[in-house]
């Protein structure tokens, strides 16, 4: 399983585990205002956490303690060419968390990349 961490964060794969911390944030019409969606609900989050598990593009960004706290998602588009995208609880959102977890993965991606070429 990939996991990558940071000073202050793990971003590793979603489990089903993690709906709870998905429901926290994804609840919130704050939160999800420009998103594609609208808000979720417990039911709603219990399989988007089955469906996230199973989805290599979504990574889960959690403190240390292993909250997760929002998520990051870099899927691969046309022309060879990523699309990277966040979402954070509002809790801790304006902490520099979104930077630093997409800089470890896009870091992790190239070094990956690298190492399969």
């Amino acid at each position: 399983m990939d996991r990558i961490t940071t000073e202050r964060l793990i971003i590793r794969r979603f489990t089903q585990d993690d709906w709870q911390d998905l429901y926290e944030y994804l609840s919130n019409p704050g939160v999800v205002f420009y998103e594609p969606y609208d808000v979720f609900s417990e039911e709603a989050c219990k399989q988007e956490a089955i469906a996230r598990a199973g989805d290599p593009a979504f990574w889960a960004v959690c403190l240390k303690n292993n909250k997760v706290i929002g998520n990051l998602y870099l899927g691969e588009q046309d022309f060879d060419a990523f699309e990277l995208g966040f979402v954070f609880n509002e809790n801790y959102q304006h902490k520099g968390y979104a930077t630093e977890s997409a800089k470890a993965l896009i870091g992790h991606m190239f070094r990956e990349s690298v190492q399969e070429g």
